[in-house]
């Protein structure tokens, strides 16, 4: 017979003939041995074929065994790609499906997400799509992956087309691959009419639950898009969660300022100890509205339910209303213009302090003289606030003086930043202000998204993000000795800081006091217009959100060493946990929301610095196989 093999199906029936051929040869004893022996080597011949055929026509045609509406845990992503529907009509809906599985040919909505699972350990290297519009449809598309895949993810959202100005349907399709540690997706962008997720705070319960929190924004992916709080539970350990939910419910007609959308958002959540006095295992949610007034939610069922928000009086030193036109022109750059009327003088002063002057804005004037006044933009943790050991919950908050116009230069400067906290000495019900940084000469480096830990000794210290703009990017720090009541000046560590910053986090575990400290360690910025700017002497790195680590420390703070990376792409504001031996990571993770040759072409010119739109939140567990430190 021929071993130019049909089918398998085809090729077994023919194999399964020929065995039995040779076992009535057998019964009937009308052949040699030497006739036994091969028909015995034929046979063995026989069966390594159909394994050999199968094996290249599955590697061809992987099978589909299931079709998940999210990503489960247990894998990571390895590809992307993405591609555009063109300027057609409006897109209804698209439909995908892997060669050799039309009946598998899944058509889905703008908005959904749909992920294939193939069988065993067969990679697909490639997928079919169509997309259907209004009027018609554009045909089948072939879109092949550089590896194997034994997921791919596969979803659709609108926004408008750089070449036709009109929204049009993306579609993002992501190949991942099995993990051998605990990960998770609890949140993902461009679902349930949500543009994107980001800004996540994590809590592990006393009960082990873990719940995670992210600002979910409509829209785009603006600080002063709509946003609203969602929050997911896991109770087991953050393989499987739960639906989404939203955390904060306002009011009726709730109180915008600046005639733009409500923004809720600075989740800092912190659970109380179980011999609390008055509320003895509430989870409590401190957090923002426009970034103007705080708030706080309150739950005493572990999570599953939750107050209705109350505002704390007296949390901010505010006029009624902030000041929407103060823009750079506050510290005297007239920066916010747009190009119809640039002032060349004043982008080059701003060019010489930012690129040439080596300044510490905290430190020199003009800059110094302009952190007073009432406060404009107000922030509270993220991503979590602290209950010390004699019972007084501490949430971090951060206050500056410019809001920043939505499409102008002074968003970078909202970040200029001093530190204030909240403290309440009765679980919760009552609140007071401490504002710890006058303006002076040795002030620190200022302050901005942070978190406390306190130390066996009862030493505070808080981790913060770093203006990191025109100033040097590292993370900062500082100590309290009286329970929160004063706190040294912030100082730099040695943990980097992209361009204008980014949350990070801080834990503390273990017997030894060991201090973990996450975020980006980005890459150094080889594009072509950082490199340039760099030859004529300006020191800022233009350095983007990517790298994910953590950090740890075992003198109090004093020194830190890298102790794993956790994400090697796009990845940038993160949240941690630490809970019986274990940290837990929850972090937003992203990549290029453009084509291919869109992202190289952005990135060889201006390198990894941009305004990151995060595609998902990942959850991790980290364990002393992850990071020694936690043995």
């Amino acid at each position: 017979y021929s071993f130019a093999l049909p089918k398998p199906g085809q090729s077994l029936a023919l194999h399964l003939l020929m065995l039995d051929a040779i076992r009535n040869r057998w019964s009937q004893r009308s052949f040699s041995r030497r006739k036994c022996f091969l028909g015995v080597v034929g046979a063995t011949v026989s069966v390594w074929v159909i394994i050999i055929s199968w094996s290249f026509w599955t590697r061809g045609h992987p099978t589909v065994i299931k079709v998940h509406s999210e990503i489960p845990h247990g894998i990571v992503r390895v590809e992307t790609r993405i591609i555009a529907c063109g300027c057609q009509a409006k897109v209804g809906s698209v439909s995908v499906w892997p060669p050799g599985s039309d009946d598998k040919r899944t058509q889905f909505k703008v908005g959904e997400l749909r992920l294939f699972e193939f069988a065993g350990k067969a990679a697909a290297q490639s997928l079919y799509y169509r997309c259907h519009t209004e009027a018609d449809d554009d045909g089948e598309h072939q879109l092949s992956f550089l590896a194997g895949a034994q997921w791919i993810s596969v979803q659709v959202w609108e926004e408008p087309h750089d070449e036709c100005g009109e929204e049009t349907a993306r579609v993002k399709i992501n190949s991942w691959k099995s993990a051998d540690f605990l990960v998770s997706v609890p949140f993902s962008s461009h679902l349930d009419g949500f543009a994107c997720v980001k800004v996540p705070s994590l809590l592990t319960t006393n009960k082990g639950t873990q719940i995670a929190i992210v600002e979910a924004r409509r829209g785009s992916c603006s600080d002063f898009a709509q946003t609203e709080l969602l929050y997911r539970r896991s109770e087991d350990g953050g393989r499987t969660w739960s639906a989404s939910n939203t955390l904060v419910t306002p009011e009726e007609n709730p109180k915008t300022v600046c005639n733009m959308p409500l923004v809720v958002g600075n989740a800092a959540p912190v659970q109380l100890r179980a011999d609390s006095k008055r509320h003895p295992n509430r989870i409590l949610v401190p957090h923002t509205r426009n970034n103007f007034r705080t708030w706080v939610v309150h739950s005493d069922d572990d999570g599953v339910t939750w107050s209705d928000p109350v505002e704390i009086e007296g949390a901010q030193i505010t006029d009624e209303e902030p000041d929407c036109e103060r823009d750079m022109s506050y510290f005297g750059f007239g920066l916010d213009n747009g190009f119809q009327s640039i002032n060349l003088d004043d982008w080059l002063r701003f060019a010489r302090v930012v690129g040439w002057g080596r300044q510490n804005p905290y430190r020199e004037q003009p800059w110094m003289g302009k952190l007073s006044g009432p406060w404009q933009f107000i922030g509270v943790g993220p991503p979590g606030s602290l209950q010390t050991r004699t019972g007084r919950i501490l949430v971090p908050g951060y206050h500056s003086f410019i809001r920043g116009v939505e499409t102008g230069f002074s968003q970078l400067y909202n970040n200029f930043a001093l530190g204030h906290i909240l403290a309440s000495d009765d679980d919760g019900d009552s609140w007071r202000l401490m504002v710890h940084e006058a303006v002076h000469e040795d002030m620190g480096e200022g302050a901005n998204e942070r978190q406390f830990v306190q130390l066996r000794n009862g030493s505070i210290v808080v981790n913060s993000r770093s203006l990191s703009t025109g100033s040097l990017q590292f993370r900062l720090q500082s100590r309290s000795d009286d329970d929160g009541e004063s706190f040294t000046p912030t100082r730099f560590i040695d943990v980097p800081q992209g361009f204008n910053g980014c949350q990070g986090s801080l834990q503390v575990g273990g017997e030894e006091d060991t201090l973990y400290v996450s975020g980006p360690d980005p890459a150094p910025n080889l594009g072509a217009l950082p490199v340039a700017v760099g030859a004529f002497g300006a020191f800022p790195n233009f350095t983007g959100r990517d790298h994910v680590s953590v950090w740890s420390s075992k003198d109090g703070g004093q020194s830190y060493q890298k102790e794993i990376l956790i994400d090697e792409g796009e990845s940038g504001q993160t949240s941690l946990q630490y809970s019986e031996g274990k940290l837990f990571i929850l972090y937003e993770q992203a990549e290029a929301d453009v084509s291919y040759l869109q992202a190289m072409l952005r990135t060889s010119i201006f390198g990894h610095v941009k305004v990151q739109r995060p595609s998902r939140v990942i959850f991790r567990a980290l364990t002393e196989d992850d990071i020694p430190a936690l043995r």
